[in-house]
């Protein structure tokens, strides 16, 4: 029998949800936050999805033989691991800007808007490109 090895990434964005994985569109079980699954699947070609609530991810295909390890990574969305905490950062400045020291700062939300697009873009139409699948 074949196996199918998920690792997931620490992500402290999600680190409270565990990931649902889906194989030829049945679920399979679930990946917790920095953990590593291993599922017993059939030899074959495979279509592999992963989804959490309204997120997901793209399409994973692939062929595996007979006794043979599948290898798989699992992230969240790029750069999560640090823009979080930077547009954090970023709003509590332009708030300090803003009402401690009576400045206004509006050329600095035009450092905030990109990073808020990124975000949206990912909450809203990139929904099921939120989370990654890379083989490994």
């Amino acid at each position: 029998m074949s196996k199918l090895i998920i690792n997931r990434k620490p992500d402290w964005i999600n680190s409270s949800r565990e990931i649902g994985v889906y194989l030829d569109g049945e679920l399979i079980g679930f990946v917790g936050n920095g953990h590593t699954e291993e599922f017993r699947i059939r030899p074959g070609e495979h279509r592999l999805t992963t989804r959490m609530e309204w997120y997901g991810s793209k399409t994973l295909e692939f062929h595996v033989a007979e006794n043979e390890d599948q290898k798989v990574e699992l992230s969240g969305f790029k750069f999560g691991k640090w823009l979080s905490p930077l547009a954090f950062l970023l709003m509590l400045v332009y708030y300090g800007f803003h009402q401690q020291l009576h400045i206004n700062a509006v050329y600095y939300l035009i450092i905030l808007i990109p990073v808020g697009a990124y975000f949206f873009y990912y909450l809203t139409l990139g929904h099921n490109s939120y989370l990654k699948l890379r083989k490994i």
